[in-house]
């Protein structure tokens, strides 16, 4: 009997450990809807989802009832993969890691997603915040990457050197500090290091991440622990009239 007992308790365990699950999202959107045939019709919404594994923990959104199977089962694959691969990417250095996100865009071309939290390396002095984005296109299911959607040449840095200082706290004003990390950077380093947006991995050196909302472009890139670890600034699309490139803007 005790030996069952113990065979149940490791199953609960090995469970628990790397789960993945889904629930109704309560933040966007109405619940899909059924017909009465039994379908759902196409009005797309986000349900929350949760990967775990050890003490990392990422919850990502999922997007129900979009009316194209195939379609959905590709955005929502690629939605996972990426807050996999940012838990395989800090699980290197033993991480404790919680990730929550909050979506910036979601209408019929754009899906951007904003994730953010807390990291604590083992043998760190402090935990440090984590940032990063997932933009995909709902109509190819692809993920978009900054350097597909926005010319990168010289107006953009100087866009980017006078963007608008978007603060973590809205107690907390950090723009001066901002343009003093940019400074840090030539206009050719600053290019090269936007060109390597949106990536998880070692190849985005500055950690750069972007996102999308109905009238601006949000870049996220870190900075020291000091000033919060990642700074935010938004360039209006207005700003960015005539810099857009490829369907989705």
């Amino acid at each position: 009997m005790a030996r069952i007992s113990i065979i149940l308790i490791l199953i609960a365990f090995l469970t628990a450990c790397g789960s993945d699950k889904t629930e109704p999202s309560t933040s966007t959107g109405e619940p899909a809807q059924q017909t009465t045939s039994g379908t759902q019709s196409a009005n797309p919404v986000l349900e929350r989802a949760t990967l775990t594994e050890r003490d990392m923990k990422v919850q990502y959104p999922q997007v129900v009832n979009l009316g194209d199977a195939k379609l959905e089962k590709t955005i929502n694959s690629l939605i996972k993969n990426e807050a996999r691969k940012a838990i395989s990417y800090y699980a290197a250095n033993e991480t404790t890691m919680d990730i929550d996100y909050t979506v910036k865009r979601m209408d019929d071309k754009m899906l951007s997603i904003q994730y953010s939290g807390y990291a604590n390396s083992k043998g760190a002095a402090h935990p440090y915040n984590l940032y990063f984005t997932t933009n995909v296109d709902l109509t190819t299911g692809m993920k978009i990457l900054l350097k597909d959607t926005v010319k990168l040449d010289a107006s953009f840095v100087k866009l980017l050197r006078s963007a608008k200082y978007v603060p973590i706290d809205p107690s907390l004003n950090l723009s001066k500090e901002a343009a003093d990390e940019l400074n840090n950077w030539s206009d050719a380093e600053l290019l090269t290091y936007m060109k390597q947006a949106d990536d998880i991995g070692m190849g985005n050196v500055l950690n750069v991440f972007t996102y999308r909302t109905a009238d601006a472009l949000g870049i996220s890139f870190s900075v020291p622990h000091a000033l919060g670890d990642h700074i935010e600034l938004e360039i209006s699309n207005a700003d960015l009239a005539g810099k857009f490139i490829g369907a989705v803007q």
